[in-house]
């Protein structure tokens, strides 16, 4: 599976099996009837759009020689079974009046009339799957996502640090970990009111964005305290993130023009520490940091 950047977004690449079987004559009535019944019954079973879309390239490969397919949702996320051919047909997939988003079908040659007819019913098997497929989506991410910021919650970070102690410890490997709040956040919100609170929250979490790797785990804490879990990650590596976070941080409140700084708290795990003794750790830290007089950071 590939991550393929795209113009309008990102594409998550399905590789088609290796037995490319060679294409037939367009489906007989009876072949592709079949084909459909086969389609409603295979594609009931996953909730996970890659396989949705792998499972129906798989079927519907072999007698109409598609080198691909690519959905694209009516939010513009897209996803790919297969590779882009040079013809391609369009059909829009909609449950009660309500676009799901548009199935790409493409091959190298192009489709004749009763091709595009037998595919465009094809099609509509999916209609049902993939809509199950991206509520669960939603649901799921409302789920572990902090609804002011846009990063993950405290209940993504509880099931996250587990996860990554445990791919320290087997991999052997340092993880770092950064608690960190606001320096005077009450003032700000007594002073400017909680509009404004929420303003400085949201640029804070772009600017932990910012400074921070793709493979790092950002989380919203609650109200204006936030983790950062850092995986491969020594003290160095943490002392380095802090001062380009702190440094991000000062060109956002500039930026933003209310200024705010942020104290932090650093913590290193050792193999003998669970969860909770690694976040005691940081966030002890971080009541260093702000006793040396905030704006700072202290291990």
């Amino acid at each position: 599976m590939t991550q393929l950047a795209t113009a309008t977004g990102t594409a998550t690449v399905i590789h088609k099996p290796e037995t490319h079987l060679p294409a037939q004559p367009a489906g007989t009535p009876e072949t592709w009837q079949q084909l459909r019944v086969d389609l409603l019954e295979v594609l009931q079973t996953s909730l996970d759009v890659p396989t949705l879309l792998q499972r129906f390239l798989q079927h519907v490969q072999p007698v109409y020689g598609l080198e691909g397919c690519r959905l694209q949702t009516r939010d513009n996320r897209h996803w790919l079974a297969g590779d882009e051919g040079l013809f391609a047909l369009e059909v829009e997939l909609e449950v009660d009046r309500e676009l799901i988003g548009t199935l790409s079908l493409s091959r190298d040659h192009r489709f004749a009339r009763e091709e595009r007819l037998q595919l465009k019913a094809l099609a509509q098997t999916l209609r049902f799957p993939l809509y199950n497929a991206l509520e669960y989506q939603r649901v799921r991410k409302a789920m572990f996502t902090d609804e002011l910021t846009g990063l993950n919650n405290r209940h993504a970070f509880e099931l996250s640090l587990q996860q990554a102690m445990e791919r320290a410890r087997r991999q052997q490997q340092p993880l770092g970990m950064m608690v960190l709040d606001l320096d005077h956040f009450k003032a700000i919100n007594d002073q400017q009111g909680h509009a404004e609170g929420d303003a400085v929250l949201r640029q804070l979490a772009r600017a932990m964005e910012a400074a921070t790797r793709d493979a790092d785990l950002l989380f919203r804490f609650g109200g204006d305290e936030f983790v950062i879990l850092l995986p491969d990650t020594d003290s160095k590596g943490l002392e380095k993130v802090a001062q380009r976070l702190q440094q991000t941080v000062a060109e956002a409140s500039q930026a933003h023009g209310t200024p705010f700084t942020i104290s932090m708290g650093l913590a290193s795990w050792q193999n003998s520490m669970n969860g909770a003794s690694l976040f005691r750790q940081a966030d002890a830290a971080l009541y260093r940091a702000k006793e040396k007089g905030r704006n700072t950071y202290s291990f």
